[in-house]
């Protein structure tokens, strides 16, 4: 079984699986895999440190991947 930290952050949680999805179907990770990979990434910290719940799931993606290359890029253009 997966647990899930979402502490109250509702919000993001339909990105959150939308990611997990594409984490698995993309990436070739199983579900606990990306559930792990994903929550506990710099960027899920960051958007929610950042309150950016309301960025889409694609641009949450992009940020992850940019982390995961550690490109400087990463969480440095507009969330606006």
């Amino acid at each position: 079984m997966v647990y899930v930290y979402m502490e109250d952050n509702s919000r993001f949680e339909s990105q959150s699986i939308t990611i997990i999805q594409h984490l698995m179907k993309n990436d070739g990770m199983s579900k606990e895999e990306a559930t792990n990979f994903w929550f506990h990434s710099a960027t899920y910290k960051e958007i929610i440190k950042r309150k950016l719940t309301y960025i889409s799931a694609m641009r949450a993606y992009s940020e992850l991947r940019l982390e995961h290359i550690k490109s400087p890029d990463w969480m440095q253009k507009s969330f606006e």
